[in-house]
């Protein structure tokens, strides 16, 4: 039974730890170039830079590539080298499109919006891994337990790692 909660959690690795990576990375020019989107409002807002996003993507990828690659017997290693990149990047796609939610909603960079927050990168980081690995996806996210798993701590990660960055100084909200 302990395997349908370490596994999951082990092998989600590469979308947990790629959104902070950009609290000691990011900046840089924006995404979006300072573009407003139909509404007026930026894109995604310069909180979303070029430099962050390819830093936490390839964070991630390393996360995955240390924790479940290279170890070998390890319950949740994966397949191939590339399947921590896809949750890495899925990760960050995922993280962006709250972003644009968040303009959309007339929100500023960094507002604290849980549910966005919490679940748009993890859901996206998920669904992408099963639509490029459906096969690896059962096996390491045991449906519908590990994918539970996973989702009941995003938030209490996504909080607790938030906070330590803002004592830390490297964030400027708590969120």
């Amino acid at each position: 039974m302990w395997e349908k909660i370490v596994v999951p959690i082990m092998a989600f690795l590469p979308a947990f730890s790629a959104n902070p990576i950009a609290a000691v990375s990011g900046g840089g020019p924006p995404i979006d170039m300072g573009r407003r989107f139909l509404d007026g409002r930026p894109i995604l807002g310069k909180g979303k830079t070029w430099r962050g996003f390819a830093a936490e993507v390839l964070g991630g990828w390393a996360v995955g590539l240390l924790f479940g690659v290279l170890p070998s017997g390890v319950p949740w290693a994966y397949p191939g080298v590339f399947h921590p990149l896809v949750l890495a990047f899925g990760s960050m796609l995922g993280d962006s499109v709250g972003s644009f939610l968040k303009r959309r909603l007339g929100m500023e960079s960094g507002a604290k919006a849980p549910l966005i927050d919490f679940y748009g990168f993890s859901l996206t980081a998920l669904l992408l891994y099963f639509l490029v690995y459906p096969d690896s996806f059962a096996e390491l996210f045991y449906p519908p337990w590990g994918v539970l798993v996973i989702l009941a701590l995003t938030p209490i990660l996504h909080r607790g790692v938030n906070i330590l960055g803002y004592r830390l100084g490297l964030k400027r909200v708590p969120w």
